[in-house]
């Protein structure tokens, strides 16, 4: 039923110029965000001129009946298969997010290549595939003393990092025949300049329709005697919510609470988390297994005074976005490109390194700022977003 569903689509929009959106990540609050801006008619555009492709059913069961979506299986994780059979379709493709750092974008037809537009989700920018894990261990298998079985190890870490230098030139030289790259704000622009240098750069938001007004209701906190820390914002590695653990271990028995949203993630390392937090943490702490709309998110934000996000990529944008909006105390790693773009919007923020330093009154102690009104890092209404998108469409047609 599902194929005969899209041959029917097919046989009907083939004679239109259309956009053509590959979901390939499994996130159905952004996805349907965006599908949903592009439904509503208040926002004036033309629905019969967007395919939305998507390998997850939850998404398309929510809007077959909206707009014209397809259900398409996608076996390896990265989208190859979806974006070769719809390809010819539209003048232009968006690829939502590019799994596993691209892994088989060299198998995308290239005749598409001129025509895809990349937005990436941060995750996916690396194409480092040598981690900083790799590099160390390497350090040490030089400083050990020598024996065959070192020798064998250091031959095989030295052919890992060439076949690492091989991967990423390959997906670097596909990635700039992409006619652009779309991005969330000055975070994913200073990524991107990084890893492949000056592209063809587009703003591509995903816009919760009321969060600029339910932010801007939530400025004022309720007074407590303790202070709210949120540590890290998802279920993954990347959050190092046990290293933020130790390093806050010594103020447990000051008034301060630790908040985890674990709501989404890897499931062995969310054990993990919750295991290690009920074993090393003898203070107040909450962790938060159950998903919460929007409101109820900003409501629970809004109630935190320090943010801690300690991943070094581009990630957690919009709880980013939502801390710098409201106003909190905001703790990021050293060596992150969050620090880079803060430091670039003129956001105060420490590092989560100086906290060994710091005495519970320096840690809880309030920050204030001015925002300018042109910051890529805070919620700006709804309509600008919608504009955005909209001269993004103008640009592409002309």
């Amino acid at each position: 039923k599902l194929d005969d569903k899209v041959n029917g689509l097919l046989a009907i929009i083939e004679k239109n110029p259309l956009y053509v959106h590959f979901f390939l990540i499994e996130n159905l609050g952004f996805n349907k965000r965006l599908i949903d801006m592009f439904c509503d008619k208040e926002n004036g555009f033309d629905v019969k001129e967007h395919l939305f492709i998507t390998s997850y059913k939850e998404l398309y069961e929510l809007e077959k009946d909206n707009c014209n979506i397809c259900y398409h299986t996608n076996p390896n994780f990265n989208g190859v298969e979806m974006i070769n059979k719809y390809g010819d379709i539209g003048k232009w493709l968006f690829v939502h997010s590019l799994p596993g750092w691209g892994r088989g974008t060299e198998n995308i037809n290239k005749k598409y290549f001129h025509k895809i537009i990349w937005r990436t989700w941060g995750h996916d920018v690396n194409v480092k595939q040598y981690t900083d894990n790799n590099k160390e261990y390497f350090k040490k298998l030089l400083s050990c003393k020598k024996s065959f079985l070192v020798y064998k190890q250091i031959a095989g870490e030295i052919m890992a990092m060439v076949k690492s230098l091989v991967i990423s030139k390959k997906r670097i030289n596909i990635v700039k025949k992409f006619y652009g790259i779309g991005i969330n704000d000055i975070v994913d622009e200073i990524n991107i300049k990084k890893n492949y240098g000056n592209v063809n750069l587009m703003h591509m938001p995903y816009p919760e329709k009321h969060e600029y007004e339910i932010l801007a209701s939530k400025i004022v906190s309720e007074s407590r005697d303790y202070i709210n820390v949120m540590v890290g914002h998802s279920g993954y590695s990347n959050d190092n919510h046990c290293e933020i653990v130790n390093v806050l271990k010594k103020f447990e028995k000051d008034p301060i609470k630790l908040n985890f949203v674990l709501n989404y993630g890897d499931n062995d390392y969310i054990k993990k988390v919750i295991e290690y937090v009920k074993n090393n943490w003898a203070g107040k702490y909450e962790i938060i297994m159950s998903h919460m709309d929007y409101g109820d998110y900003a409501e629970f934000v809004n109630d935190m005074d320090i943010i801690v996000l300690d991943g070094k990529s581009s990630y957690a944008l919009g709880n980013l976005a939502m801390a710098v909006t409201l106003k909190k105390s905001i703790f990021v790693n050293r060596k992150g490109v969050l620090k880079e773009g803060l430091l670039k919007e003129k956001i105060p923020f420490n590092c989560t390194d100086e906290i060994a330093s710091m005495s519970f009154q320096q840690f809880s102690k309030k920050t204030s700022f001015s925002i300018d009104a042109n910051c890529s890092l805070c919620i700006h209404p709804y309509k600008i977003y919608v504009n955005m998108w909209k001269e993004i469409y103008n640009k592409l047609d002309r």
